[in-house]
């Protein structure tokens, strides 16, 4: 906490030291700090390119859904609902294999001893969102 807490009385070189008198070595070991505040108030930085990152993120999802609905709308009377969901699956592992192609080869062991658990997983959800 600042101010700090009443304790001890400090000799007139420590008191001068944390006022802002810097002196050659206290000086160049954080050059960015002022000496007159506690190391716990010294501003940050904001975060950058990781906070637009965040923020970013969360419109995606609705954006997808809402470009599915229309997509979806337009070629119903062009694809039956089963050739319509099949595509989508295509088209979504086509953008998403080169990103987890690594990790599907180092556990593909796994993958391979669980395969009927992952085929009823994907017929479930082949059938039950067709549209």
């Amino acid at each position: 906490m600042w101010p700090p807490p009443a304790g001890p009385a400090r000799s007139a070189s420590s008191r001068s030291r944390t006022r802002g008198a810097t002196t050659g070595a206290s000086a160049s070991a954080s050059p960015g700090r002022r000496r007159d505040r506690p190391a716990g108030l010294v501003r940050r930085r904001p975060a950058g390119p990781r906070l637009a990152q965040t923020l970013r993120a969360p419109p995606l999802p609705p954006l997808f859904w809402a470009g599915n609905l229309v997509i979806g709308r337009a070629y119903a009377d062009e694809l039956p609902p089963f050739g319509l969901t099949f595509w989508r699956w295509v088209i979504a592992s086509a953008v998403l294999l080169p990103l987890v192609w690594r990790e599907l080869a180092a556990r593909r062991r796994e993958i391979l001893a669980h395969w009927p658990v992952t085929f009823a997983c994907a017929a479930c959800g082949l059938a039950g969102y067709p549209c």
